[in-house]
């Protein structure tokens, strides 16, 4: 069964691949390499920013990740003050965000254009995490907190 997934997860990759590498001009080798690039940033931010541990929310803080293609960020990650150094995350980000609008730049993606507020950071067991401030105007619209 495990095989078969694989199989599956493979077969999906080599196909968004092909259908996206083509449509643009890039190769696959160019493709794969920004892809690498991307991904290896994205797991140094991850590293940087750790558990986010921290005692009190306003040690915890937000930050824009990405780059959609009308603008803003593509996401937010929460981190902590108290354990992260902010100019070496932002430094990450920075380069993370530029590979990011490249890469949208050059395979031509596209976007809701749909604008994200900055989330509320929030402390939940001792980790910083954000709160989507649309949440409670969302859960009510789909019949929530009646």
């Amino acid at each position: 069964m495990r095989l078969l997934a694989f199989l599956l997860i493979l077969v999906l990759v080599g196909c968004a691949h092909a259908n996206v590498a083509p449509m643009v001009g890039l190769d696959e080798v160019e493709l794969d390499s920004f892809d690498l690039e991307q991904m290896e940033l994205w797991f140094r931010i991850r590293n940087v920013i750790g558990e986010a541990r921290a005692d009190d929310v306003e040690q915890c803080n937000v930050i824009g990740v990405g780059a959609k293609p009308c603008g803003g960020p593509s996401t937010y990650l929460a981190y902590s003050e108290t354990n992260v150094q902010f100019d070496t995350l932002n430094a990450l980000v920075v380069d993370y965000n530029v590979l990011s609008e490249e890469r949208n730049r050059r395979i031509g993606v596209d976007s809701d254009c749909r604008f994200m507020s900055p989330p509320e950071p929030s402390l939940v067991d001792g980790r910083c995490v954000w709160r989507d401030p649309n949440e409670e105007v969302i859960r009510r619209l789909n019949g929530f907190d009646e």
